[in-house]
């Protein structure tokens, strides 16, 4: 756990999440070959496998979570926005 809080957009996070990867047995993988996936793949990875997602993981970690802004759906009612 990083000793001062750190977003979870950065490579640390990234790299804590890939040693994850290579502890679980959801992936067929090499620990020398989580370190050949993409960033893309291993927020995919962690969003869908583990509990919580992404936000959840980097809580986990001790890590603030990203500001993370949804589009709302474009039939929603500015009423159902606020």
């Amino acid at each position: 756990m990083p000793a001062t809080p750190q977003t979870a957009n950065g490579p640390g996070l990234l790299a804590e999440a890939r040693d994850w990867i290579a502890d679980c047995a959801w992936r067929n993988l090499e620990p020398e070959d989580v370190a050949g996936l993409s960033d893309a793949q291993v927020r995919a990875g962690v969003e869908r496998h583990y509990e919580g997602g992404w936000e959840q993981f980097a809580l986990d970690c001790g890590y603030e979570p990203p500001e993370v802004r949804l589009a709302p759906h474009p039939r929603a009612r500015l009423s159902q926005l606020a």
